[in-house]
C-alpha cells in the first residue's frame, strides 16, 4: 500500500503507540522513513494507492490486484 505522508498523519495522529513517531514533527519524520524505505517498497508485486481510501476499498483493490497477477 501506498500513501502520502499527510494521509497517514491523518489516520494515527491519536495513536499513542507509534514510538518512531513520539516527536515534535512526526510528518517530517513520515517523510524521512517513506524515503529511506522507498526501495523496498518498490519490490512489491502489488503497489495499492490508500490516501483516502477506507479499509474496505483498499482491501478490494488488494484482492483485484492479486486476481491480476495469478
Amino acid at each position: 500500500m501506498k500513501s502520502d505522508p499527510d494521509a497517514i498523519y491523518e489516520r494515527i495522529k491519536s495513536a499513542k503507540n507509534r514510538p518512531l513517531l513520539n516527536r515534535d514533527n512526526p510528518k517530517e519524520v513520515l517523510k524521512e522513513l517513506i524515503e529511506k524505505r522507498e526501495s523496498f517498497y518498490a519490490q512489491a508485486d502489488i503497489t495499492i494507492q490508500t490516501n483516502h481510501n477506507n479499509a474496505e476499498k483498499a482491501l478490494s483493490e488488494m484482492l483485484e490486484g492479486i486476481a491480476d497477477i495469478l
